[in-house]
């Protein structure tokens, strides 16, 4: 916003499946060390700089190959996938908010030390074999906590 770009945070994705290709899920923040998450957070930020992007959420994706960052793709819009969800939980602030209130005007005028850190979030994709679901048990006896906050 107004020529500066605000690093919400990291994602890590997690992946599935016999070649390792499959979203599993997602968790918020990084689990990585501070200089590799710092080292992506710079791709970004060097990457929305590069293509002029100045107002709105933004998306990226970076990939670490050979302890370096490698910049996959840039998205003029917030995460998919329920990321967004995941970054409000954690920091307060949830970018699909952020990202209309930028186009409105109202854009978010917060630095990166003052958003707010809880321990994290994660989310996990249900996967399942071929076949036919014949019943689904159990999820009424998940036990809602402070610590689960949805099982769809």
């Amino acid at each position: 916003m107004n020529g500066k770009h605000y690093v919400y945070g990291i994602t890590d994705k997690i992946f599935g499946g016999d070649r390792h290709f499959v979203k599993v899920g997602h968790s918020f923040p990084s689990s990585l060390p501070p200089e590799t998450s710092d080292a992506c957070a710079a791709v970004a930020v060097a990457s929305l700089d590069a293509v002029g992007f100045s107002i709105g959420a933004a998306h990226i994706e970076v990939k670490i190959d050979e302890e370096e960052p490698k910049l996959i793709e840039i998205n003029g819009r917030p995460g998919g996938d329920r990321i967004p969800d995941l970054v409000a939980m954690v920091t307060g602030h949830d970018p699909v908010v952020d990202h209309v209130h930028a186009f409105l005007g109202a854009g978010l005028e917060v630095p990166n030390s003052t958003l707010k850190r809880q321990s994290g979030a994660a989310i996990s994709f249900f996967h399942a074999t071929p076949g036919t679901i014949r019943s689904i048990v159990g999820v009424d006896d998940i036990p809602y906590t402070k610590d689960v906050k949805e099982v769809v």
